[in-house]
């Protein structure tokens, strides 16, 4: 797989790199996901265990984002599968549509087809077999088509499960996906809606394989599973270089304001478009001496336009100079837990030290 640099990004789900332009300096936050190039040999397997041979409930759930629609063949996202069989899986059709699909003990197979995804954003995915019925939600509503009836178990197979493709010689992911969870449960729209923009802690009940994309520090061929189920992936192509770090670029770590003078600013813009609106809170460590705007707002509209701080000085009785620092808390789209460098304010005092006499002589 190739890292797929974009040019401007803030977002998902806690490794990111963040790049200080002017400063000089560079910082580690926390968020990547993975990037798939379309390429036969670009997905990840996840070997059987019993763990993943979910026959009853169960639920699949991704966050993606479409380079581009498969033109050659169907395109597995999510799914156990081996040669000539499988048994759940969550894919992207052709013509650009999801399909969640089922196959029962009898080899009855159960699916249908979504609308058509959009290319370029990101879009959060999630199937839903209940035990009588197959369900698909896109962006936490219930998509079109959905849900269809089905009778009997989820076929037992021991394949593998594999990201992003399978060994079934259909086409490979052309994007990035982030964020995957497999539970052994059907998860309610209200569950799917309320942790669709939040990470998780990794043991909550029916959770039986979590890959954040972020605990290998966007390194190396393996990919850590984040539940207690210790359901390791590897990199199929053996390449290192398919992390894609969530990042913002900054313009300024230095900043000086004088009394009584005027505000000073920089700017902050993403660097990748997020999932959801992004919540950039400012907090100044002094307001007796600089003020800051309260926070920033990125949403899937204005995530590449730069967005501007403004440092205020405060007029105060001392004359000594002071030192703020400006801290920068970011939350939603994928962002939560990523760090900006703190920004250094030095706020040069306008007052003289004086002493004031009552009078110029005395008798």
């Amino acid at each position: 797989m190739s890292l797929k640099y974009q040019a401007i990004r803030l977002f998902g789900k806690l490794f990111a790199l963040l790049m200080l332009v002017g400063g000089g300096n560079s910082a580690w936050a926390v968020n990547y996901s993975l990037d798939f190039d379309g390429k036969k040999d670009d997905y990840i397997t996840i070997l059987h265990n019993t763990s993943l041979d979910i026959t009853s409930k169960i639920t699949l759930e991704a966050w993606i984002k479409i380079d581009k629609h498969p033109t050659s063949s169907d395109v597995n996202i999510l799914g156990k599968t081996v040669e000539s069989d499988f048994s759940y899986m969550l894919y992207l059709t052709k013509q650009g549509k999801l399909r969640p699909h089922i196959k029962n003990q009898s080899n009855d197979s159960y699916y249908f087809d979504s609308q058509v995804l959009s290319e370029n954003e990101w879009i959060h995915i999630v199937q839903v077999a209940d035990g009588t019925n197959l369900r698909l939600y896109i962006n936490g509503v219930e998509a079109s088509n959905s849900p269809i009836s089905y009778d009997d178990t989820i076929k037992s197979i021991s394949g593998n499960v594999y990201i992003g493709s399978d060994t079934r010689g259909k086409g490979t992911f052309n994007g990035q996906i982030d964020e995957v969870r497999i539970w052994n449960d059907a998860r309610t729209q209200t569950e799917i809606s309320d942790n669709m923009n939040s990470e998780l802690n990794g043991t909550e009940s029916g959770l039986v394989a979590y890959y954040t994309m972020d605990s290998d520090g966007g390194t190396g061929t393996s990919l850590t599973d984040d539940s207690t189920n210790s359901n390791t992936g590897t990199l199929a192509s053996g390449d290192s270089t398919d992390w894609t770090a969530f990042s913002t670029t900054q313009s300024q770590t230095t900043r000086t304001v004088t009394e009584g003078g005027s505000t000073s600013t920089y700017t902050l813009v993403l660097d990748q478009a997020p999932t959801s609106d992004v919540t950039v809170t400012l907090t100044s460590s002094d307001t007796g001496a600089a003020t800051v705007n309260s926070s920033l707002t990125f949403t899937s509209s204005n995530w590449s336009s730069a967005q501007t701080v403004t440092v205020s000085p405060v007029d105060d009785a001392d004359a000594t100079n002071e030192t703020v620092t400006i801290s920068h808390s970011l939350s939603g789209g994928g962002y939560t837990g990523a760090s900006v460098t703190n920004v250094t304010v030095t706020v040069t005092d306008d007052d003289a030290q004086a002493l004031t006499l009552s009078a110029a002589s005395a008798t």
